[in-house]
């Protein structure tokens, strides 16, 4: 974005600099600014039983799932991690390679037993190295991360875009749902999309909900128009997403015979 007072919208209207754009987006998304070595960005924090209806509101059958041996094997680990020390990554991004990150999604326990998300929101490109900055600073304190399709895109592209800014990249020990999922039910159900996951597995339909693939383009939209709304559909989808991947390990790991 620079910093030009305004920008261009190519339609004749303009929408003011970096500022403004940040404006809007603590107006529709109240938050607190994280401050990093690396710069500012802008931090939300929701309870996901709030937000996400049935989901379960505290950590015992997180903790439950978190000792199941499978798990354990599956991340590498000799003993299972406190659920505060667990966290479920969820990037949203402008590509599918090489493109900046605009918002990290990281959800897991918090200080008082409740579930709940922490969004890391570039409110300009010049604040990814700040997200970045501070998804550091989170996964440095998490002894295991929770992914869907992590192995093949968060974790490296997440790394990646770390390194760009020589920013060291922390990976504690990494579970994959969805390679369990493959496993699971790679020969009952369509695909092992993380919707229809979240359809046959969880029981919930999502509504209004914008497209993975479309989140690039909304964002770029705020950015052009400094038009918020887009960055609260796609915060919404990042925490339906990180939701629906906790809710899948506590099914995958969460029954099984001590």
């Amino acid at each position: 974005m620079g910093s030009a007072e305004t920008m261009d919208t190519g339609s004749g209207a303009t929408v003011g600099g970096p500022a403004t754009l940040r404006l809007r987006v603590d107006e529709l998304l109240p938050g607190v600014e994280r401050v990093t070595d690396r710069g500012k960005c802008h931090e939300v924090v929701y309870r996901l039983a709030d937000l996400v209806p049935g989901f379960f509101a505290h950590g015992k059958a997180l903790a439950h799932a978190l000792a199941n041996p499978a798990l354990l094997r599956r991340a590498g680990m000799a003993h299972a991690p406190e659920p505060g020390n667990v966290l479920c990554l969820d990037l949203e991004t402008l590509g599918l390679q090489r493109e900046p990150v605009f918002l990290v999604g990281l959800a897991g326990e918090n200080a008082v037993g409740e579930m709940e998300c922490r969004q890391l929101i570039a409110r300009e490109l010049d604040e990814e190295e700040a997200v970045l900055a501070a998804s550091a600073e989170e996964l440095e304190r998490a002894h295991l991360v929770v992914t869907f399709n992590g192995t093949q895109f968060d974790i490296p592209y997440l790394c990646d875009r770390m390194r760009r800014y020589a920013i060291a990249p922390h990976v504690p020990a990494h579970v994959d749902v969805l390679l369990e999922a493959r496993g699971r039910f790679g020969n009952t159900l369509p695909n092992c999309r993380l919707q229809t996951l979240e359809v046959a597995i969880c029981g919930r339909v999502r509504e209004g909900d914008v497209a993975g693939s479309e989140v690039p383009t909304a964002y770029r939209r705020f950015l052009l128009t400094g038009d918020a709304r887009g960055i609260v559909e796609i915060a919404r989808h990042n925490v339906l997403d990180l939701a629906t991947t906790l809710e899948l390990l506590v099914h995958l790991w969460g029954r099984w015979d001590a």
